[in-house]
């Protein structure tokens, strides 16, 4: 005779259930406990991971800062926190009112060096500029900080056709960072992913890459994948980042390797004599596709400017007014120095301005008089890097401020 087996009473059935539940609501709340923990003591060796949510995509293709955005951006350990407060037309400072009668406005726009980096919206040289012209016209004037982190001249054409119209600029500052301009240009190839935007191979681990995805949204996962990439390479999805071919082609015979561009370090590449030079046999020349993709940009910004006043300013690197530390870092870099003559990039932009009609000026002429060049710097740190001279402190924004005012305001008067 068969007999049934016993069947699990409810009461077991509600205990299992019960124990199941205790073990996923303690992990949930480890979880929470360790992501707060994180968020609140740990702060990522990497400063832009700290500005999740700064960037939004832009129905033009582009990217640009997120309207509403509050934060704050740590370059240093053993220095404050900076704030950072995006308005409502998605410049970086405070709201803008309508526009007053006598009113005039001035639009900035360019990378990291003009949004300030490490010093707050008041420091740099956008609001700086906007008390000297206030001063020097006595009248109101405003001037909107259009620098947007990661830019290069191609985007920085795109967010100022986006920006003019939004901003009612009667004129515009469009600004060239000789540091890594040349080479975003040549990284097309850009993704914003949580808030952050990535390029080049690391926009393509966002898309190829669930844990990468993940550790964007985390600040714990983030920390994990950190130290996996520190202590065990070789389990981090770093380790397969790859470049697009598309992208590779662009960038074929620039000095360095992808995705840390090394030799690429402050620009110091650009100056080289030979125009015809490659690092990579067989490909073409760099300086050439440098200089047409630059070329590009500044016409349509140009195109985009109309009959406003339109000034193109090159923003310089801590090493392109130190002939000493000129000297030592292409050493470093492992460039010939007798191949090599500062100042000679500034020179070949100045001469495409002029070729194109447009007033410009090289900001490397106002810092190099300066008795302490290292005082207009900020000294950074970036993962386990030493320190290095990044980007303007407030001494080198006001600088800038003062003598563009100069060559602002008989254009605006």
């Amino acid at each position: 005779m068969i007999t049934a087996a016993p069947r699990a009473r409810p009461g077991r059935w509600r205990r299992r259930a019960f124990a199941l539940l205790t073990v996923l609501l303690v992990l949930l709340l480890l979880a929470v406990g360790l992501e707060v923990g994180f968020r609140c003591c740990w702060t990522p060796p990497m400063p832009e991971f700290q500005q999740a949510g700064l960037y939004v995509q832009e129905p033009d293709g582009g990217f640009g800062l997120l309207p509403g955005y509050r934060g704050t951006l740590q370059v240093r350990a053993d220095l404050p926190p900076t704030e950072v407060a995006i308005n409502a037309l998605g410049l970086r400072g405070p709201e803008i009112g309508p526009r007053v009668p006598g009113e005039r406005r001035v639009l900035c726009v360019g990378d990291s060096m003009v949004f300030g980096y490490g010093v707050d919206a008041a420091a740099a040289f956008p609001a700086q500029l906007q008390q000297q012209l206030s001063r020097q016209l006595a009248a109101v004037v405003t001037v909107g900080n259009a620098g947007v982190p990661s830019y290069g001249t191609v985007e920085a054409a795109r967010q100022l056709r986006r920006m003019l119209g939004r901003f009612h600029a009667d004129a515009a500052v469009f600004c060239i960072y000789l540091g890594n301009d040349a080479i975003d240009d040549q990284q097309p190839d850009r993704l914003v992913e949580a808030g952050h935007v990535f390029q080049g191979p690391l926009a393509q681990l966002m898309r190829s890459s669930w844990r990468a995805r993940l550790a964007v949204r985390s600040r714990f996962l983030l920390w994990l994948e950190t130290w996996l990439w520190t202590n065990r390479p070789q389990w981090s999805p770093l380790s397969t980042m790859s470049q697009s071919p598309a992208e590779a082609a662009l960038l074929a015979g620039f000095p360095g390797s992808p995705p840390a561009w090394q030799r690429t370090h402050a620009g110091l590449f650009l100056d080289v004599i030979d125009e015809r030079t490659t690092w990579q046999a067989g490909t073409e020349p760099v300086l050439p596709r440098v200089l047409a993709r630059m070329r590009s940009s500044l016409l349509d910004a140009k195109v985009a400017s109309g009959e406003r006043p339109l000034i193109v300013l090159i923003l310089t690197s801590f090493w392109h007014v130190d002939q000493q530390a000129y000297d030592r870092e292409l050493a470093n870099l492992q460039f010939a120095a007798a191949e090599f003559r500062r100042g000679l990039m500034q020179q070949r932009l100045l001469a495409l301005a002029a070729e194109l009609g447009l007033a410009a000026a090289d900001a490397a002429t106002w810092f190099e008089p300066q008795p302490d060049h290292a005082a207009l710097f900020l000294v950074e740190t970036t993962g386990n890097q030493p320190p290095f001279p990044g980007h303007f402190s407030p001494i080198g924004h006001a600088l800038i401020a003062e003598r563009l005012a100069e060559l602002l305001a008989p254009r605006l008067k």
